[in-house]
């Protein structure tokens, strides 16, 4: 019984092992603005070399060397790893976010796209996850509103990028669906127009 049991303890060793060698940390160049100090008073985004470390495809750790160097507005910092973009908070905590204009996506209505394995959701300004990430794209929140859409891919058109195929919907800021998920881009973008031109009569 002794010996089944060591076999077993040893066997659990093992596959930790292995987690933990699967999901190795890689060291992570960054690019962020610096806080003002009397010899930089208008800090703008810099290469600053190996400041942290990514575990997985999502999760940022910085380092506290580094973490006192950030430039914090309203309690946020921008931090840039590649292609990926991340806002850090004081703590250290960081939440990786879609890069909107080569930066951070912008909060709005005090809500801004995060992603997580490829999918896209929404955390708040303390960077907790409002509504988790489990679609392949969603624009920013309007008048209470946001745009998402499954099964939707993103292509380059020219310099900019355009979001095409899948099936669309509508969401509210407490994540519940407020449109079905079920239409194409262009039925959607339809039945916006005529909920305006709706609007619009209502009010005159």
């Amino acid at each position: 019984m002794k010996l089944g049991r060591v076999q077993h303890v040893a066997k659990a060793g093992m596959m930790v092992l292995c987690l933990l060698l699967a999901v190795s940390a890689e060291a992570a160049e960054c690019t962020y603005a610096s806080k003002v100090t009397t010899g930089n008073r208008q800090p703008e985004l810099t290469a600053q070399g190996t400041c942290g470390e990514f575990v997985g495809q999502d999760e940022f750790r910085i380092s506290p060397e580094h973490l006192s160097k950030l430039l914090f507005r309203d309690g946020l910092a921008v931090v840039l790893v590649d292609d990926k973009a991340f806002y850090v908070a004081r703590s250290g905590k960081a939440a990786r976010v879609h890069v909107f204009e080569n930066g951070a996506d912008y909060f709005s209505e005090g809500l801004a796209r995060t992603i997580s394995q490829g999918k896209f959701g929404y955390i708040d300004r303390k960077l907790t996850i409002v509504i988790k990430p489990e679609y392949d794209f969603s624009f920013p929140f309007r008048n209470g509103k946001a745009i998402v859409c499954t099964g939707c891919v993103t292509v380059a058109e020219g310099e900019h990028r355009a979001v095409k195929g899948g099936t669309w919907g509508m969401i509210d800021t407490a994540g519940a669906i407020v449109i079905p998920i079920r239409y194409t881009k262009e039925e959607l973008e339809r039945m916006q127009r005529q909920s305006g031109e709706k609007e619009y009569k209502r009010s005159r």
